[in-house]
């Protein structure tokens, strides 16, 4: 279950997602539209993902500036949607 305040959070960055905005990426995982955007720079990496028809939302947050980032995130996002 998730509190009021993750829930307006969640509410919030959908409605920015669903505009699609032009540095996002979109891919589908079975009937699932993931929204997603990646990034690295000076030796950080971050990744975001949102699921709208789940809620689930995913950030990911590294000090160090790999793609590994990525193959972790896509390893939850593969989970989320397994429901484990």
């Amino acid at each position: 279950s998730c509190c009021g305040r993750c829930r307006a959070f969640y509410s919030s960055v959908v409605s920015i997602g669903s505009i699609n905005p032009p540095s996002a990426s979109t891919w589908l995982r079975g009937r699932n539209k993931i929204i997603w955007h990646n990034g690295m720079t000076g030796g950080y990496a971050s990744y975001v993902a949102l699921i709208p028809a789940k809620k689930p939302a995913l950030v990911v947050l590294c000090n160090t500036a790999s793609f590994e980032v990525d193959k972790f995130a896509n390893a939850v996002i593969k989970g989320l949607l397994a429901g484990k």
